[in-house]
């Protein structure tokens, strides 16, 4: 999933093992290049590019809406 390997990119930058970009390999064999920048502890302008497929399509009724 792009969150996980997002997660796992940054940390991987955290202890030093790799610089942005990141290429990813996903388990389903695409590369993902994610992207981030960091300013002291904090991590930011953190994106990715990849494909993207549609999974899932859905509906919500108004009586779903809070």
């Amino acid at each position: 999933c792009g969150t996980g390997d997002v997660a796992s990119a940054v940390i991987c930058h955290y202890y030093g093992l790799v610089e942005p970009p990141v290429h990813v390999l996903t388990i389903c064999g695409e590369t993902l290049l994610i992207h981030f920048s960091r300013a002291g502890a904090s991590y930011m302008n953190v994106f990715l590019d990849g494909e993207a497929q549609l999974l899932y399509q859905g509906e919500m009724n108004e009586d779903a809406y809070i």
